[in-house]
Formats: C-alpha cells, sequence, structure tokens
C-alpha cells in the first residue's frame, strides 16, 4: 500500500493492530531523531560509520559545561572510590 497523504496514513494506522503501533512509533521517532541529527562520517564504501570522531567545534563547545570544576583523574578518582584514596 501506497501513502500519498495524510488521510491515507490516518486511515493505516486505524487498521494496524495495536500490537504493530509500537512499532511503527519507534521507526518514527527514529525518522525524527536522524532528522535533527546531522550525519556521522563513515569509513568508505560499507557506510560503516566512524564512531567516536568529533568536529573539533564541536567538542570545545561544550568545555564550558566543566567551567570552574575540578576535573581531573586524580579529584574523579578520589570522589569515585573515597574508601580507596583516604
Amino acid at each position: 500500500m501506497t501513502v500519498n497523504n495524510r488521510t491515507q496514513l490516518h486511515h493505516l494506522l486505524d487498521t494496524l493492530p495495536d500490537s504493530l503501533l509500537g512499532e511503527v512509533f519507534r521507526f518514527v521517532e527514529f525518522l525524527l531523531f536522524k532528522l535533527k541529527r546531522p550525519e556521522l562520517p563513515t569509513t568508505g564504501d560499507d557506510e560503516t560509520p566512524v564512531v567516536g570522531v568529533v568536529d573539533s567545534d564541536e567538542f570545545f563547545s561544550y568545555a564550558g559545561l566543566w567551567e570552574g570544576r575540578e576535573v581531573s583523574q586524580t579529584t574523579l578518582r578520589e570522589r569515585a572510590w573515597p574508601e580507596q584514596t583516604s
């Protein structure tokens, strides 16, 4: 079935069993998520996303989040495991 307008989409959703509606809504949420986020760079022919690659401007835009806080390996460990660092 091809859906060409909102009326047809509403009719299609009305005819689906409840057991499938959850899947449809998850797919729509996925599509909305894809629309809101930029594409990840890929490794080449297989279109595998390169995970962990962040534009340096984007990375440094988060730096203000930690401004004025004591963030170091030592302080993080002391706070995470106070019984082991005393």
